[in-house]
């Protein structure tokens, strides 16, 4: 409780610095609700497994690049089709997946916005031979945001998988 207290207290002061008016502080407050909302949805719909639902949070010409921080390996797509076939693809390979986010800080400007939430998913994947894997990873999301008539999308994202351990079980 007394964290959420500091939080909410260090929120309302960074309102007060950044607007002026009532409108434009209380439009802050619901822009902050509303992109930890985008977020969180982002993760539920990986949670269900539905890939192609998720490109309808990103702008048409969105960019999303994963980057392995442990392998430099890197990945990246582009436009809300090959995002959502992407995501979809790489969903359809587990049994179980779980997000759970944690901190996210956010720099609104009007209809654009810059954010950086962190998250940590489990995976679980059966393999041909019966045998299931899972996978913990930490993630961190650096996020650019527009909002369009009235709703904030993600325009571009850039995924750090910033740690991972793998085990099998049974």
């Amino acid at each position: 409780m007394k964290k959420l207290a500091i939080i909410l207290t260090t929120l309302i002061i960074s309102i007060n610095s950044m607007a002026q008016t009532l409108e434009e502080r209380v439009q802050v407050i619901e822009d902050h609700i509303a992109l930890k909302h985008l977020v969180d949805y982002f993760s539920v719909l990986a949670d269900e497994k539905k890939g192609h639902e998720q490109e309808a949070l990103f702008t048409p010409d969105a960019t999303v690049t994963s980057i392995n921080d442990l392998t430099g390996s890197v990945f990246k797509a582009e436009g809300r089709e090959q995002i959502g076939t992407s995501f979809q693809n790489f969903l359809d390979l587990h049994e179980i997946v779980y997000h759970s986010n944690g901190q996210q800080t956010l720099d609104i400007k009007g209809d654009k916005a810059t954010g950086v939430s962190y998250c940590t998913v489990t995976m679980i994947r059966k393999n041909e031979d019966g045998s299931r894997n899972k996978s913990h990873m930490l993630t961190r999301y650096n996020d650019t945001y527009v909002k369009v008539d009235g709703q904030w999308f993600i325009k571009d994202r850039i995924t750090h998988f910033m740690w991972q351990e793998n085990e099998v079980v049974k």
